[in-house]
């Protein structure tokens, strides 16, 4: 007896039709990872960036960490990929504890063994309280003294 050629069709379509669904949602060029997850709301306020060697190259286990001045905040937390960070939602961790987001009192920092930080060249953040924000390191190898 044969089979109907239908069936193997419409089952077949269905698992190609799940998979680009799924694959569009993770291949929105990094959108999907910045979008906050539906049980915690909007994004308060969230840094995220790229991180490479002055020869362009992306550097990978990068420490990350966001010092917020008055409240003795500070945020430490490792890059997510090679060569890219996202930080925690720092304004809800704030406001978490009782605080307001005062941009002006936020740096973010990075630090790599063996490198040293070249660019940006203050570690000031942008003046918003809200939102998410590209920031972008470049690090420099460290010259090794000879004594």
């Amino acid at each position: 007896m044969k089979r109907p050629y239908g069936f193997g069709l419409v089952l077949g379509g269905s698992v190609l039709g799940l998979g680009l669904m799924v694959s569009g949602l993770a291949m929105a060029n990094g959108g999907e990872f910045f979008l906050p997850a539906p049980e915690h709301g909007k994004v308060d306020l969230v840094y995220f960036g790229h991180i490479k060697d002055t020869d362009g190259n992306y550097l990978d286990d990068a420490e990350m960490t966001i010092h917020v001045d008055g409240i003795g905040m500070t945020f430490p937390f490792d890059n997510d990929s090679p060569g890219h960070y996202r930080s925690p939602d720092i304004g809800a961790q704030i406001k978490d504890n009782g605080e307001a987001v005062d941009p002006t009192k936020i740096t973010i920092s990075c630090t790599k063994k063996g490198y040293k930080q070249v660019k940006p060249a203050t570690t000031a953040v942008p003046p918003k309280a809200e939102g998410t924000y590209e920031i972008d390191f470049v690090m420099a190898k460290e010259i090794a003294s000879s004594q």
